[in-house]
């Protein structure tokens, strides 16, 4: 095994990365708070200007990266290894500031959202502060930490979570079975670069595949919330009428809202389902055929669904950093990734 150093300006630290894992995660588990979204090169949030040395990229999109800035020098912090010693800086600008903290919860309710998705609310033990689009890691006794979105934004102190059950999968079947209130959880938060961002002015395009509909849920919530009156288009992707929820919560929204649409996208409807027939993206293609400069998009589902949105994005004109995308991988995926 070889180790490299890592020199990161942005925190005036230098780091040991050897060669078995990446910059991300080397600067991650020396607790540098180093931004990051997906961790598998899908959304941007960790681009990084490469200063000195060198570094071999592992696969990823071309809307995160695209050939132009590797070119000039940039790089995904998640998807470098190192060849050699290396100073960095990474590009993003500090636009929130809520402090990383890790704490006891006290679960107050757990309801059934779907056949294989509960939600799980909890009262942490001191005030906890997040944007919407975030996620925090959650640990339940005796099982593995695992990270999940928050579903609403903060009401009288509590926060909420999805979980969908991972067929055969260690923890959510176990917290979908075993799960009640008054059990005390730890949490460890905020993460995450796909929250919303307050000052944007032009359209939104919200886009959520399954359980991804909970950081979309709360991102739409509090754009009403913030009277953000530009137009808001919501994309909804599910298998099947059984896996729809969340509709009549984005119904009451889109009253409070005149430009907010919502849409529902079945990839397996049948004849005489209230709700379309087909893949979310090209529902969205066919919807939206417009140019997409000074739009932003959130999207949270499956990586297969973020690529697709995130081509369809990229082939409309949307920039780059106006793509906040927050994969959802289960924990065989990420492992592969």
């Amino acid at each position: 095994m070889t180790t490299h150093r890592a020199r990161i300006e942005s925190a005036d630290r230098e780091i040991p990365v050897d060669d078995s894992t990446t910059l991300l995660l080397a600067a991650l588990d020396a607790g540098v708070a180093y931004p990051h979204g997906c961790r598998s090169g899908r959304c941007g949030s960790c681009k990084t200007r490469l200063i000195e040395g060198q570094v071999e990229l592992l696969p990823h999109t071309p809307f995160s990266l695209t050939a132009s800035e590797k070119e000039h020098g940039l790089i995904l912090a998640c998807r470098a290894k190192l060849q050699s010693d290396v100073v960095v800086r990474w590009l993003a600008q500090p636009q929130i500031a809520h402090p990383v903290v890790r704490q006891r919860a006290t679960i107050t309710a757990v309801a059934p959202m779907t056949h294989d998705i509960v939600e799980i609310r909890l009262r942490p033990e001191r005030a906890f502060s997040f944007s919407p689009g975030q996620f925090g890691h959650v640990m339940f006794p005796g099982l593995p930490s695992r990270s999940y979105s928050f579903a609403h934004a903060s009401v009288d102190g509590e926060i909420a979570f999805h979980v969908r059950t991972v067929p055969n999968g260690r923890v959510s079947p176990a917290i979908a079975r075993t799960a009640r209130p008054g059990w005390t959880v730890e949490i460890d938060g905020p993460y995450g670069e796909a929250y919303l961002r307050e000052d944007h002015a032009g359209p939104i395009l919200a886009v959520a595949g399954g359980s991804g509909l909970a950081p979309i849920l709360c991102i739409v919530e509090r754009a009403v919330q913030a009277a953000m009156h530009q137009p808001i288009h919501v994309y909804f992707g599910a298998r099947d009428v059984i896996d729809v929820y969340g509709m009549d919560h984005l119904g009451r929204l889109s009253a409070r809202h005149p430009r907010l649409r919502v849409h529902a996208v079945l990839s397996s409807a049948r004849d005489g389902d209230v709700y379309r027939r087909g893949m979310v993206h090209q529902a969205i293609a066919d919807d939206l055929p417009v140019a997409m400069k000074a739009w932003k998009a959130y999207v949270a589902g499956p990586p297969a669904m973020v690529d697709a949105v995130g081509e369809l994005c990229g082939n409309q004109g949307m920039r780059p950093k106006n793509f906040h995308a927050d994969p959802f991988f289960t924990p065989v995926e990420e492992a592969r990734v």
